[in-house]
């Protein structure tokens, strides 16, 4: 599971720094990450998306107890602030917050 955890922060920070390499006025391109850098935010890039997806019986650890991930729930609502930024300079700040949270969740109960 750590690994797991690790390799999602690693893709955050792979991504924060492409990002600041962008015109901060910029629109946020999701593809345009993607065909550049190989990876992005959507769920096809998160080691937990990968792991988890949307098994109801093995949340993801990143998502509420109580509510199923979709997005929508995803590191307390904030990956989906994170997919409806405007501006790299919004989703840079969005994308870090993002990376705090997953660095302080806790992996006990999955473990």
């Amino acid at each position: 599971m750590r690994g797991i955890k690790k390799k999602t922060l690693e893709h955050y920070t792979r991504m924060i720094a492409w990002a600041k390499e962008q015109d901060p006025i910029e629109f946020a391109d999701i593809l345009k990450m993607e065909k550049s850098l190989g990876e992005s935010w959507d769920d096809d890039n998160c080691a937990f998306c990968t792991e988890f997806g949307n098994d109801q019986w093995r949340p993801c650890p990143l998502q509420p107890i109580d509510r199923p991930c979709w997005g929508v729930n995803c590191c307390d609502g904030l990956w989906s602030d994170l997919n409806n930024t405007e501006t790299w300079h919004d989703w840079i700040k969005v994308a870090k917050q993002v990376k705090a949270f997953i660095k302080k969740t806790r992996l006990d109960r999955w473990e």
